[in-house]
């Protein structure tokens, strides 16, 4: 320090009692020494923190996910407990899972189910069989079921009457088959039951009840006939595929059995519903084949000519079971829409003709009945000789009767009209050589009688 005549003269020391190097040492240890437990501790706590909270969770999702993948169970759902992105994660992926599990039932439904009639399909119905195929000691038996009539029903009605005689049907089966018999729709018109652990008895009672049943069904338009077959594992030394084609083999034996009769049920009713439609149909239909017999007779037709002309003028107008019963009966003029309705009953007619066996031999007279003879009809646009002899005599008589019988939409002309009118139209809508013949009948006869 400076004295009195500043001059750095006075040394001053001063000492600090409570420092010293050892406590700086010491000091720094201690220091160290908790700062590292601190982070010791830090550490550790982390650790138990992130293994409890996001590592172990996080472990328990990733082996939730891969036992969903091993197993593809889309019914497994995850918990993870708390209120974090885990637990969100979580049921997210339940959520998912959820809406997975939804979807792979309805396509399961669809790949296993027809969409028509609710039925198992053929594809579940060939899965179950190579389960059984697998077991040697399963007992069971198959039956096969054929609705008869089916085309034909297709033809003269549609292909929506067709699908709603399939699903009466199906109806059917399932309100009489147990609870634990497989029913399937195996093809377009075949069914496929298969009953498990049953006895012969059970099949037989089933069949009858189910015949029974289909006989008896109201709903239809005429009534239906269905063939059956079945075959069992009883069969000796059959394997599955030999006794379902027993089964098949028994049920097209049937089928031959009974499809005629069914056919001509089902061409009775189609007549039948026909007439139902038109009132005046039946009455037309009678004088139409009471004439054309006559006529038949007149130009030397032979017995089978003859046969063949009394069934088309039977069925020459079939094909109007299919046409709406509002444009039949219309009283009004028809629209030209509802005049190219009209004309499509040839057609259908045919086609109900050409699928009963007992009927295709006309199938050709009916499509031509409304042909003319200058080749302006319809439906081919036939002329002259081209067109079927029996269509042109049905032609003339069915025109005739027409002409001299009231309609809903007309009335009857008279005698000297029908006359004229038939002469007028010769070698153009009619075979000359007919009208000839039939106006000599009419005269002869005295057959001119007009329904006022």
């Amino acid at each position: 320090m400076k004295d009195i005549n500043g001059q750095d003269l006075i040394t001053v020391k001063m000492v600090d009692k409570n420092y010293s190097n050892e406590q700086t040492i010491l000091f720094l240890r201690n220091f160290i020494f908790d700062f590292l437990c601190v982070i010791a501790i830090i550490l550790v706590f982390d650790i138990i923190f992130i293994n409890r909270y996001i590592l172990r969770r996080l472990s328990k999702f990733t082996d939730f996910m891969k036992t969903v993948s091993e197993t593809k169970d889309t019914k497994l759902i995850v918990s993870i407990i708390g209120n974090d992105e885990f637990s969100k994660l979580a049921d997210e992926t339940n959520k998912m899972l959820s809406t997975l599990n939804s979807a792979n039932e309805e396509i399961l439904f669809l790949s296993y189910s027809d969409k028509l009639t609710g039925l198992k399909n053929r594809a579940y119905m060939e899965k179950m069989l190579s389960e059984l195929y697998e077991n040697e000691k399963a007992s069971y038996y198959i039956i096969m079921g054929d609705i008869n009539g089916l085309k034909l029903t297709n033809d003269a009605l549609g292909h929506a009457e067709g699908d709603k005689l399939i699903c009466i049907v199906s109806k059917i089966l399932k309100e009489n088959c147990d609870s634990d018999d497989i029913i399937s729709r195996w093809g377009g018109d075949e069914f496929v039951i298969l009953i498990k652990n049953k006895d012969e008895v059970y099949v037989s009672n089933l069949i009858d009840k189910l015949k029974g049943k289909c006989e008896n069904e109201a709903e239809f338009h005429f009534k239906i006939s269905v063939a059956w077959g079945y075959a069992g594992s009883y069969e000796e030394n059959l394997n599955i595929e030999a006794i379902m084609s027993l089964a098949e083999k028994r049920m097209y034996r049937n089928k031959l059995l009974e499809e005629k009769s069914a056919r001509s049920s089902t061409i009775n009713s189609l007549l039948r519903t026909l007439h139902e439609k038109n009132s005046e149909t039946e009455e037309h239909t009678m004088r139409i084949k009471n004439l054309s017999m006559k006529l038949g007779k007149r130009l030397g037709l032979t017995k089978g000519k003859l046969d063949e002309l009394e069934l088309l003028s039977s069925l020459h107008d079939i094909g109007k079971i299919g046409i709406p019963e509002h444009i039949l009966m219309k009283p009004s003029k028809l629209t030209e829409e509802e005049w190219e309705i009209i004309k499509t009953h040839s057609d259908i007619g045919y086609r109900i003709a050409s699928s009963t066996p007992e009927l295709a031999h006309i199938a050709n007279k009916i499509l031509a009945h409304h042909e003319r003879y200058d080749g302006t009809g319809y439906p081919n646009k036939l002329k002259e000789e081209e067109i079927p002899l029996l269509s042109r005599i049905i032609n003339v008589v069915d025109s005739f009767d027409v002409m001299t019988h009231k309609r809903v939409y007309k009335d009857a002309f008279d005698k000297g009209y029908v006359i004229e009118e038939l002469k007028r139209c010769s070698g153009t809508q009619f075979d000359p050589f007919i009208v000839k013949k039939f106006l000599t009948l009419l005269e002869e006869e005295n057959l001119l009688t007009i329904d006022n």
